[in-house]
């Protein structure tokens, strides 16, 4: 199946695209990288579990309960068949 990848979330906590979710994913291995416009990496998951709420894990603002600022981020997301996606993603709060 095609992944259905979206192009952008809003994790503000209205319940509506809180999360970065990719549509049939499903049950497939995945692992997702985000980085920031200068290259550093913020979030990073060698298993994503679609719950990826804009908050970083990776970096200088790892410790902080806030989410990543509004922007445009970078990701890298590689299935365990070998398919690999490179693209953008927005947030928006």
């Amino acid at each position: 199946d095609e992944l259905g990848i979206p192009g952008g979330f809003s994790p503000n906590g209205d319940k509506v695209n809180d999360v970065f979710q990719i549509k049939n994913l499903g049950e497939t291995e995945a692992s997702l990288r985000v980085y920031n416009r200068y290259g550093h990496v913020v979030y990073d998951a060698e298993k994503y579990l679609n719950n990826w709420d804009g908050k970083p894990n990776n970096g200088l603002l790892t410790n902080s309960n806030m989410g990543l600022p509004d922007g445009t981020y970078y990701y890298s997301l590689r299935l365990k068949d070998g398919r690999q996606k490179i693209s953008f993603l927005t947030i928006a709060r």
